[in-house]
């Protein structure tokens, strides 16, 4: 299970570290964990 929150962390990343400005949407089953991950992400990226 760490393995794919690594792996997403770094998708979200390279999403928000893009040129292009945008936003991010996230989907999901209610406790998958979609607003831990995002509490988790670096300061300066948020």
């Amino acid at each position: 299970m760490t393995y794919i929150l690594r792996q997403l962390e770094a998708v979200i990343l390279d999403y928000l570290n893009e040129d292009v400005p945008g936003g991010l949407v996230l989907t999901g089953l209610v406790g998958a964990g979609k607003t831990t991950r995002i509490l988790y992400l670096p300061m300066w990226v948020l």
